[in-house]
């Protein structure tokens, strides 16, 4: 049996190594369901920082505070920066 195993960087998207595997020697085959792409990143940041789950609101937990740290993504864990650091920002 031949697995596609994703192998993935941040300049590259779409690779996979191949692997043949003896069916013998198989246990299972795991293909995780990705979820579909939102819509409009903005407004589901927004109402994810006014609705978060088992937090205060953003603005809550920022009440008072002279200093803010943002640390965004990196080759591993990719997100759509350009997107979301305005509504962080309010920009």
């Amino acid at each position: 049996m031949r697995l596609k195993i994703p192998y993935e960087t941040a300049e590259e998207r779409g690779v996979f190594l191949e692997l043949d595997v003896d069916q013998g020697n198989l246990v299972a085959s795991y293909v995780p369901r990705e979820q579909a792409a939102l819509t409009d990143i903005r407004q589901a940041v927004s109402a994810a920082l006014e609705n978060p789950i088992g937090s205060k609101k953003l603005s809550e937990l920022l009440a008072g505070a002279k200093r803010v740290t943002i640390i965004t993504e990196n080759q591993f864990r990719q997100a759509p920066a350009r997107e979301i650091l305005p509504v962080l920002t309010g920009h």
